[in-house]
């Protein structure tokens, strides 16, 4: 199974340019968002990042986590909603 954590690194990069700027808009040091990518990267068995970049093999998997990621948020907002 994907971590949503290591979707949000990879979707972080593609939105924010490189995995510094990445790590800061995460709120997370930079060696922890490396990390997550590195285990995303072993488990798809691709090179999703190189230098602070996504390589052309990173660009399309990081649309789709995009999508995910924003209905999961959507999921928990509405679970941590008001009670009734």
């Amino acid at each position: 199974m994907l971590d949503v954590g290591r979707l949000r690194v990879l979707l972080a990069i593609s939105e924010h340019g490189g995995l510094p700027a990445a790590a800061r808009a995460l709120g997370t040091p930079a060696g922890d968002a490396a990390a997550q990518l590195s285990g995303l990267e072993r488990r798809l068995g691709l090179t999703l990042a190189a230098g602070a970049r996504l390589t052309p093999a990173g660009r399309p998997p990081a649309a789709p986590p995009g999508r995910l990621i924003a209905r999961v948020d959507d999921v928990f907002d509405a679970a941590a909603g008001p009670l009734a």
